[in-house]
């Protein structure tokens, strides 16, 4: 049951991204058909992660980012003598990405919330 209710808010995010037009502007979760993702979370690539976090913020919206260092610039991979710039696309995803709340419980009130406060920053 959880996992139906995080797809379908998942489903209304794309919906309500498309409908506002801001669906050309994130990057959006994909989601084979054949598939049964889950949305532990709903993750967005942004270039402007950090503005628009700080943005939701103010507005008591919560966001996490949960990957902010690539695996190899982290200690535990030190060994193996990566350094920055060596995975650019790497390192530019742990830039961009935000999750977005995307609990069961969270309502269609919510996520127009959500989604309208995201709005403000492209208007």
């Amino acid at each position: 049951d959880w996992s139906d209710r995080r797809r379908n808010n998942a489903d209304r995010y794309r919906a309500l991204f498309q409908d506002r037009g801001l669906d050309q502007l994130l990057g959006l979760p994909f989601c084979p058909d054949l598939s049964g993702h889950v949305y532990n979370q709903f993750v967005i690539r942004v270039p402007e992660r950090d503005e628009l976090r700080q943005h939701l913020r103010s507005a008591g919206i919560p966001t996490e980012v949960y990957y902010p260092y690539p695996l190899h610039m982290q200690p535990a991979f030190a060994y193996l003598g990566h350094r920055e710039g060596d995975f650019p696309e790497t390192e530019r995803a742990c830039r961009e990405v935000l999750a977005l709340p995307v609990f069961p419980e969270l309502t269609e009130s919510q996520q127009n919330t959500v989604v309208d406060t995201i709005a403000q920053i492209y208007a």
